[in-house]
């Protein structure tokens, strides 16, 4: 489907954040490639794969997550304490935003579903990355529209 497994320049600490935040979370195995290259150019284009960028407004971590993201998930049980600086706590709330398991988020329904949008998310770089597999992290950049 992808032109590699991994997203470009994705560093190991980040690859091994996602796989264990994808077993925690339990994503299966038929869907473990969506969501491994959707969220490793998440955390490129969020925050350069650095786990603990210079809070901007609301957000933190890796994944650039509001505030109120990391408490929902707290109040729900889903993780124990807040770490804006774990990379595979802010990845793991990801994955419940995105499944919109987050009490109070809307989130997308799902990794499907955010990636076939063109308003929000990484399914314009990727379609790009598919269509340009050779194409750089920084040439793809404008296609990136958060999520």
């Amino acid at each position: 489907m992808y032109p590699a497994t991994h997203f470009p320049g994705t560093p190991l600490r980040v690859r091994r954040a996602v796989r264990r935040a994808m077993d925690a979370a339990v994503v299966s195995a038929s869907k473990r490639d969506d969501w491994r290259v959707a969220l490793e150019a998440i955390a490129r284009y969020e925050s350069d794969c650095r786990a603990c960028p210079p809070p901007e407004d609301d957000l933190r971590g890796m994944m650039q997550l509001s505030v109120g993201m990391y408490d929902a998930a707290r109040r729900q049980h889903l993780i124990r304490d807040i770490d804006y600086c774990d990379r595979k706590q802010a990845v793991f709330i990801a994955i419940c935003y995105i499944r919109s398991q987050l009490e109070g988020y809307a989130g997308y329904g799902g990794i499907l579903r955010l990636l076939e949008r063109h308003d929000r998310g990484p399914g314009d770089v990727l379609r790009y990355w598919q269509a340009h597999p050779r194409a750089t992290y920084e040439e793809m950049r404008p296609y990136y529209h958060g999520y």
